[in-house]
């Protein structure tokens, strides 16, 4: 299926652009309601931890440091090779720093860890793991255990729906994507189980920048399984098809509408997020329109489905508009 986007100028403002406009005090309105909702009823030690998240996205090399000690520190088996990652991302006489919001007792213990792991790997690593899950246990379960199926109990019985992302962001080969696939399809054979996230970057290790039709195929080939395991659940879970990186945009889109436009899975609805922030969002938002309501099949799907069972485009920040819950198996 070829996918044609509209050529036009972003930054040109629209006929009907002063409607935007006229919302834009609702809109304001509308978040502080959100905000006030989130905040009330908060225990201290909630209240607490949702300060250092703030604090975490507010500094510039938070999420950076974030993401490399889950992923280089956290997830590696190997001490040795943790313990040489700690030392490089956390060493207090290198060139990078611990940001503010880890806390000045963290700090102190994470700049000891990164002096002492090149001697005492076996030591440090286990002790770090474990720090980890004290400070981000609130935040991330194992995918495996009895905890994320009381959360989803509870949250069912509230009303809320939890969107599942499996923990951490780099792929560091063919075998890991391969696994961190399986372990979403193993997630959608959870009952409880109704929503979840994956990224095309993640299940495909070394996509080939320059090979978007190859790209194309492989991911396809490698996700179908995923797709067809929502199938076979009434209601069918909600995939999400989530991006990394503003590189993944064009592939992500591309990928999204034509493994959805397949005959197998005209009937499943799927949502694939948008970074609001980027400037190439608005036309990637009207390629998607354009695309669901355009295309022959989508049409004949639109005749003989209910509005309920049509493919949406869902549009977000990723990682400050969609609230999400990650599921992984911790590190121990």
């Amino acid at each position: 299926m070829k996918v044609s986007t509209p050529v036009s100028d972003a930054r040109t403002p629209l006929p009907n652009s002063s409607d935007v406009d006229n919302i834009v005090d609702a809109a304001v309105q509308r978040a502080q309601q959100w905000l006030a909702a989130t905040t009330s009823g908060q225990s201290r030690s909630e209240a607490k931890s949702t300060e250092q998240l703030a604090a975490l996205v507010r500094e510039p090399q938070g999420v950076e440091f974030t993401m490399g000690f889950v992923d280089r520190v956290a997830r590696p088996e190997d001490n040795e090779v943790a313990a040489r990652e700690l030392r490089s991302l956390a060493n207090p006489f290198g060139a990078n720093s611990i940001p503010d919001f880890v806390g000045l007792v963290d700090r102190g213990l994470v700049s000891a860890g990164a002096l002492m792991a090149r001697k005492l790997p076996n030591v440090v690593m286990p002790l770090a793991r474990k720090r980890l899950r004290q400070m981000v246990g609130h935040l991330v379960l194992d995918a495996e255990g009895k905890a994320l199926n009381n959360l989803l109990d509870k949250s069912k019985e509230e009303g809320f729906q939890l969107n599942l992302n499996l923990l951490g962001e780099a792929v560091l080969g063919e075998t890991e994507a391969k696994n961190r696939l399986q372990r979403t399809i193993e997630l959608l054979k959870n009952p409880r189980v109704t929503y979840v996230s994956i990224k095309a970057s993640s299940v495909c290790a070394q996509l080939n920048p320059w090979d978007i039709e190859g790209n194309t195929e492989r991911l396809k080939e490698r996700l179908r399984p995923l797709y067809r395991q929502a199938l076979q659940r009434s209601p069918h879970p909600f995939i999400n098809m989530d991006m990394e990186e503003y590189k993944d945009l064009h592939l992500t889109i591309k990928l999204f509408t034509e493994l959805l436009s397949e005959e197998e899975f005209l009937n499943l609805e799927a949502g694939i997020v948008l970074q609001a922030y980027l400037p190439d969002t608005f036309e990637a938002l009207r390629t998607l329109c354009h695309v669901c309501q355009g295309t022959p099949r989508e049409r004949r799907r639109t005749d003989q489905n209910s509005p309920g069972q049509r493919r949406k485009p869902v549009h977000g920040t990723c990682g400050g508009g969609d609230p999400r819950l990650g599921a992984g198996p911790l590190p121990h």
